[in-house]
């Protein structure tokens, strides 16, 4: 299953010979073709919200009577050529995909074990070697990426991840046991991520004013 995705990563990073680079061409080529996928549950939520005034009246008329409200919303479904699941499904469909991309992706910072390290120095220091010194202490070594590519080859030779002038095999939390300054680009990412979501997400419910307004939870 990770060749599915670390091969087309590879190829991204021959094109274009950094991390951050490499991974967003990856996750745009992931999204465009998920895309079909994305469109049929948005218009299915769209679809569903455009229908929640007619919805919360049913759930006010028959409160109380649970069964008789399950009967008149199916019959409302049915009338309306609607699928309840419609919106979620494609969401699940897509969910094994970017749990693969996120291991695919976390991998690629996976290191050897300490006590490999710690055995070549073990190895060098007996051998008389730069007085046991080894210089590939806590070099990555992703197994799911060939070792014959570009990718490998780079990452097999560092312990950190730069991109951009970040090192993207550390976290926002790792950075901000340095200092708030090496911190800050990571908490812009995030930050980022969180408002263009949120956006997204009003954008969506603008379209229908209404159904937001019957469910402000939505």
């Amino acid at each position: 299953m990770y060749d599915l995705i670390a091969r087309p990563l590879q190829f991204f990073y021959e094109l274009w010979p950094n991390y951050g680079a490499a991974i967003a061409l990856l996750t745009l080529a992931i999204m465009l073709l998920l895309l079909p996928l994305t469109l049929k549950g948005t218009r299915s939520m769209l679809a569903m919200q455009k229908l929640q005034p007619e919805l919360k009246k049913l759930q006010a008329k028959h409160r109380d009577d649970r069964q008789k409200l399950n009967e008149e919303v199916m019959k409302f479904y049915k009338e309306n050529n609607i699928n309840p699941l419609s919106g979620c499904m494609p969401l699940l469909l897509q969910m094994p995909v970017f749990f693969i991309l996120y291991r695919t992706l976390y991998d690629l910072i996976n290191r050897r074990p300490f006590g490999f390290d710690l055995g070549a120095s073990v190895g060098r220091s007996l051998n008389g070697v730069d007085p046991g010194y080894w210089d590939k202490f806590g070099f990555f070594h992703p197994k799911h990426i060939e070792q014959s590519s570009r990718l490998y080859q780079d990452l097999s030779h560092t312990n950190e991840m730069r991109s951009f002038g970040l090192d993207l095999a550390i976290s926002a939390q790792r950075a901000l046991t340095h200092n708030f300054t090496t911190a800050l680009p990571y908490l812009v990412m995030v930050l980022a991520v969180a408002g263009t979501s949120y956006y997204q997400q009003r954008q969506i419910a603008g379209r229908n004013p209404a159904a937001a307004t019957a469910n402000p939870q939505q």
